[in-house]
């Protein structure tokens, strides 16, 4: 994919050398998909509320951080079938999004984050005129 890229292991490595965890950390699956003028991600964090969640910007590295916490989506658990940890994923953009434009929602464990195309990468018809 030319608009986004998903970094390596290697990558994902070296941009996470700073960051230490006590528990286990997860790498969220998401579903990428294109409209006219987005590119839309949407990662699975089941356990994650709006204020487990951090997203950065910084040097074209887009970053997702999530720890869920008790009570972060509302309700007592009664069954958790999937393991408690820190979610983390990262994701290098191109110069086709338009990083100031770029919002998230989360909405049932599922982060929505869509990344608006850089106008210069907006599809255009150029009309052809008769001579």
């Amino acid at each position: 994919m030319t608009r986004l890229q998903k970094l390596s292991g290697r990558e994902q490595d070296q941009h996470a050398l700073e960051q230490t965890n006590n528990g286990q950390v997860f790498q969220p699956l998401v579903d990428i998909y294109e409209t006219e003028d987005a590119l839309v991600v949407l990662a699975d964090m089941p356990g994650v509320g709006p204020d487990d969640i951090s997203i950065d910007l910084e040097n074209d590295i887009l970053g997702l951080r999530a720890t869920p916490t008790e009570g972060s989506v509302g309700g007592n658990m009664v069954i958790g079938e999937y393991g408690i940890g820190t979610y983390l994923r990262r994701f290098q953009l191109t110069e086709a999004i338009d990083r100031e434009g770029i919002k998230a929602e989360i909405k049932n464990g599922e982060l929505k984050l869509i990344l608006p195309k850089a106008a210069k990468a907006m599809p255009r018809r150029i009309e052809v005129q008769a001579g």
